[in-house]
């Protein structure tokens, strides 16, 4: 029977998406009777979240001794080495001790590169991918040996676990055989994260007027999150319709830039930036709003715009694959040209000018949609089957070592397949 299970990732959950997620399955499984290590790189705080862990959930964290490299670069060679050496040594003396974990769940993209270690091992591994390098590695964020590199080990895993459907068919594109790939969303708390009246109280504090439209955008204003463009397409918004508001939530290495880019904009009174905001307080600002915008040139499958639809938040997102999903192709939300705030300004107008009836059909079909595909006990569900299956295959072949054919370098595509 499973029981013991060891995660490498990104772990303490109010740094983003990604290491919430896991958080919120270390803690399902913990909670289901599972023991659960951690080994995960070092963070603001962790400390004291990681005696939390301990104390509250059972889970023990070990930090890697260094810092790792931004996802979007292949690890150094001294960071490879250190990172690798710590694992190995961790592994080795739970061989001694007889107290192996029985999987290994790679918890993001960006620690795949360790995938060797665990099998050295023999033991299996559950790769759960979940943004970057994955999402753009063929748009040559690596070095073409790297990128092929990073792709044979995320393949050489037992089982994949992706958090959107486009990162399956882009795994299936890759060879990899799709009934060893599980899309599995991030769950969410709709007692949280639900439809509501708006907080006038909140509103007043935020000094919005009563009868504003809001637009909300929240994110950890990274380049990648694209949010000038927001800023740039709302003069030609509140130029049509200055009943407008925009609140944009979060904190990053943009934050500066954004704050530079509304103070030069005619219409600056019409923002409000409101910093970090603690994620269970996010729901009130969510309510606030009428229309979410994530204006991203790439995502995962991004937990914000879910927790939008929850809420039930007209959605526009660029047209980037995680994009297309997050609306059903337009079905449940808006989206535009990636990287064109024009086109944001002009989609932007055509929902705060469409026909109520429309609107709150589309918001409807957002919300049924997460209700349908992002409740946790459900997906707490797949994700345990997933580790039993593994895990059960590898003690049919228990005596037998894995063999991880050797990486092929060859030419990559220039684009994630569709």
């Amino acid at each position: 029977m499973l029981e013991k299970i060891l995660f490498m990732c990104i772990y303490q959950p109010d740094l983003d998406g990604s290491a919430y997620s896991n958080s919120e399955f270390v803690r399902g499984l913990s909670e289901r009777g599972h023991t659960i290590e951690v080994i995960a790189q070092p963070c603001e705080g962790d400390a004291e979240y990681d005696q939390w862990s301990r104390e509250v959930l059972g889970v023990d964290i070990h930090r890697v001794p260094i810092h790792l490299a931004y996802e979007g670069n292949p690890p150094s060679e001294e960071q490879l080495t250190i990172v690798q050496g710590f694992i190995s040594d961790f592994l080795r003396s739970k061989s001694l001790s007889r107290d192996l974990p029985d999987t290994v769940v790679i918890g993001h993209d960006s620690w795949a590169w360790y995938e060797p270690i665990a099998h050295a091992h023999n033991l299996p591994v559950v790769q759960y991918l979940m943004g970057t390098p994955t999402r753009s590695i063929l748009n040559g964020i690596y070095q073409t040996q790297k990128a092929a590199e990073y792709i044979h080990h995320v393949r050489s895993a037992d089982h994949i676990i992706t958090i959107a459907d486009h990162f399956r068919d882009t795994m299936m594109n890759l060879g990899h055989p799709g009934d060893k790939i599980t899309t599995i969303y991030s769950g969410l708390d709709f007692s949280l994260f639900c439809p509501g009246k708006k907080d006038l109280s909140l509103l007043k504090q935020l000094e919005i007027p009563e009868n504003s439209q809001v637009i909300i955008h929240t994110s950890n204003h990274y380049s990648v999150k694209r949010v000038r463009d927001i800023v740039q397409s709302a003069a030609n918004v509140i130029q049509q319709r200055d009943d407008v508001h925009y609140l944009i939530l979060g904190e990053g290495p943009e934050t500066d830039l954004i704050k530079e880019a509304i103070e030069a904009s005619p219409y600056k009174n019409h923002f409000r930036m409101p910093g970090k905001v603690p994620h269970q307080e996010v729901p009130d600002y969510l309510r606030l709003g009428d229309i979410f915008i994530l204006s991203s040139e790439t995502e995962g499958l991004p937990r914000a715009t879910l927790e939008a639809h929850a809420c039930s938040l007209y959605v526009i997102m660029s047209d980037m694959p995680a994009g297309l999903e997050c609306t059903g192709n337009g079905q449940m939300g808006t989206n535009y040209k990636t990287g064109n705030p024009e086109d944001l300004a002009e989609k932007t107008l055509q929902v705060l000018n469409m026909d109520q009836a429309e609107l709150n059909e589309t918001r409807q079909k957002g919300l049924n949609f997460v209700q349908q595909e992002c409740l946790f006990e459900n997906l707490l569900n797949k994700y345990e089957n997933v580790l039993r299956g593994v895990h059960t295959k590898q003690q049919e072949r228990y005596q037998q070592p894995i063999v991880v054919p050797e990486p092929v370098f060859q030419p990559l595509p220039a684009i994630i397949p569709a």
